[in-house]
Order: structure tokens, then C-alpha cells, then sequence
């Protein structure tokens, strides 16, 4: 690879993460986790040995390690200046930012709860194709402060040449994402349209999502599907594809649990599952009723009692006269599961104090 390609390639990698830093910090997050830190320490490392007098080396004695309970983090501040030094001599050695033949804007339509989800595959997309930019409507700075969001939208949908659909839960309906869907298969036929689909079944989705290929990440075709929408997009697949696709899957459920609050629900989450005892619950599918592991469930009942409520075990065929409303596990993929008691006739309900 020529000199100038390793820079651009490495360029683009360490963009990543400086962005990912600079978002950490907007949202009051001065600190990363020691496995993050560790990501952005290897790939700083194979740029230092590969460019090794492209820019001025990390010295890593700057990095500054905060015990917090069990957790040790890393202070982003040094890593965060560190990574801005080399991508301005970067561009300097270059004569200038990498060179973008074409638009190279890539469009990422997404529902707002999915930002995580999204902002996750955009990083692994930019990373696979340096020079190209996707537009994520609600990542900051996108969209200016005090600027309507209906014109920058429109704009990027002319310039962008290649789209991506994000397709979940709380998406699929969304008349915005049907639009912006509508905008990139009615553009040029050489812009491709890649249609993921995250946590909903293919006779989930609706015309005229449901007559495009879609790509699925669930189930065991999942890593077939990430590496064909990689290379339809122009991006190179993550180094490592497993775990770029299992963080993936971890932050769809994470978003579809966040999305079920604006969905009119009554609830909140307790570790991996949603806990509602208000909503659309007869919209759900019943599914078999779950026994919680002892630690699951004292944190839930924890919870029902800071938000004022007082939760009992009562027998099913006493939910009609009972003063208070039955407590389900609730999923973003449209199915809710009752809180057994020691015996599967009892259920757990949470009545007002």
C-alpha cells in the first residue's frame, strides 16, 4: 500500500474515534472505559509503526486511570488532544483532508431512538471508507443549533449517493424513515439502498419496505448480511466483524427498550428487560410467564417501591378485583410476559400506596 493510502486509511480510523471522543464529551462523559480505551490504544499503535514519522507519538505515561466502584476508566482529555495533533499533521503531510471524488455523502435514516444503533454502524462505515461522511439527522452537530431540521435533511438526501435504512421496532412505522427510504430508491440506480433490519421479522415489514432486499442482522445469517451491506456501501467490514455485529445487536435492544417510552408506556428498565405496568398492553402478543433469578427480581421490586407503588404476588384468577395492575416484562419486538411468583398461578402486581 502506497504511503499516502496507509495515511488516509489510518486518518479516517483515528477521525473515528477523536468523533467518538468529542460526542463523549458533549454529553458530559469525561471519561472512557479501560475496553475503549484499549480499541483506540491498538489502532494508535499500528498507526505509529506503520507512519512512523507521520506525526508525534502518544505517550501513553499521560494516561491517567480513575478508580470509580468496580469500574477503573481512562481520563479522555490527553488520548482526545492527542488524536486532534495527528490528524492536523496528517492533513498537513497530505497537503490537505483527504480528497473526496464525487458527493462521497452517505444517508443513515433512522428513528431518534435508535440513535446508539445507528451511530454505531455509521462509525463502522466512515471507518471502512475514508472520505465518505454519512448524515445522521440527530447527531450533534449535524444539524446546527436554531437551523429547521427539514432543510438539512432535504439537502443531504440530494447530495448523498449511497443510503442506508435502518429498519426496527420503532422505525418501521415512522412516516420520516418511509420518506427518506422514498428519496434514495427514486435516486440514481448506481446510489445503492441497503435495507437492515434489526430486531423485526421480514413479515413484520410492511409495502414498500417489504418488495426491497432486506438485510437482517438477527439470526444466524446475521454476519452474511453485515459484510453484504458493507460491501455494497464501499466500506470495508470491520476488522472484527463478530464483535462489531454483537455490539451491534446489544444496542438494538437497548434502543427498543428506550423506544417503548415514547410508544405511551409505563415502565422502566431493570438491567436487559422493560418492566411496564401501563400501556397499549393489550396490543401485545402473550408469551409464556417468566421467573426472575433472585438479584433480577429484588431490583425490580426495588424500583416499583421508589416510584411510590407497592408490588404483592396475587393469583391469576383474583387480577380482576385486585387494586393495582399486573407487571409485565414488555418487548419492542410486540410481546409481554408475566412476573411469576413460586407458583405459576401468581403473578406479580403493583398496587398504589
Amino acid at each position: 500500500m502506497e504511503a499516502d493510502d496507509l495515511k488516509v486509511r489510518h486518518r479516517a480510523i483515528l477521525a473515528a474515534h477523536r468523533e467518538q471522543l468529542d460526542e463523549d464529551v458533549q454529553r458530559g462523559k469525561p471519561r472512557i472505559s479501560v475496553e475503549q480505551f484499549n480499541v483506540i490504544r491498538v489502532d494508535i499503535q499500528n498507526f505509529e509503526r506503520e507512519c512512523p514519522d507521520a506525526a508525534p507519538r502518544f505517550d501513553f505515561r499521560q494516561v491517567r486511570l480513575v478508580p470509580i466502584g468496580n469500574q477503573t476508566k481512562v481520563e479522555l482529555a490527553p488520548l482526545r488532544s492527542h488524536l486532534a495533533r495527528v490528524i492536523a499533521a496528517l492533513d498537513v503531510s497530505m497537503g490537505s483532508a483527504p480528497a473526496r471524488p464525487g458527493t462521497n455523502v452517505g444517508f443513515l435514516s433512522h428513528a431518534a431512538t435508535d440513535y446508539d444503533l445507528a451511530n454505531h454502524l455509521r462509525l463502522g462505515l466512515q471507518q471502512g471508507a475514508p472520505g465518505v461522511e454519512y448524515f445522521l439527522a440527530s447527531h450533534r452537530g449535524h444539524i446546527p443549533a436554531g437551523d429547521s431540521w427539514c432543510g438539512p435533511i432535504f439537502a443531504h438526501l440530494r447530495r448523498a449517493d449511497r443510503f442506508v435504512i435502518l429498519l426496527t421496532p420503532a422505525s418501521v412505522g415512522s412516516r420520516w424513515v418511509a420518506f427518506e427510504a422514498g428519496a434514495g430508491w427514486t435516486g440514481q440506480p448506481d446510489h445503492p439502498l441497503v435495507v437492515l433490519c434489526v430486531g423485526i421479522e421480514p413479515k413484520e415489514v410492511p409495502t414498500p419496505f417489504a418488495e426491497l432486499q432486506l438485510l437482517l442482522l438477527d439470526g444466524v445469517r446475521g454476519r452474511d448480511a453485515l459484510l453484504a451491506a458493507f460491501e455494497r456501501l464501499g466500506s470495508r467490514p470491520p476488522d472484527d466483524v463478530e464483535g462489531f455485529l454483537a455490539k451491534a445487536r446489544v444496542l438494538a435492544d437497548a434502543c427498543g427498550i428506550e423506544g417503548l417510552r415514547e410508544q405511551g408506556w409505563t415502565g422502566e428498565r431493570v438491567a436487559d428487560r422493560f418492566f411496564a405496568w401501563a400501556g397499549p398492553l393489550d396490543d401485545l402478543s402473550d408469551q409464556p410467564g417468566v421467573r426472575l433469578v433472585k438479584s433480577e427480581l429484588e431490583a425490580l421490586l426495588e424500583m416499583l417501591r421508589c416510584k411510590g407503588l407497592a408490588p404483592a404476588f396475587v393469583a391469576r384468577d383474583r387480577l380482576g378485583s385486585a387494586d393495582g395492575r399486573q407487571v409485565f416484562s414488555v418487548s419492542p419486538k410486540g410481546w409481554k410476559r408475566a412476573i411469576l411468583g413460586e407458583e405459576d398461578r401468581m403473578v406479580l402486581v403493583a398496587r398504589s400506596t
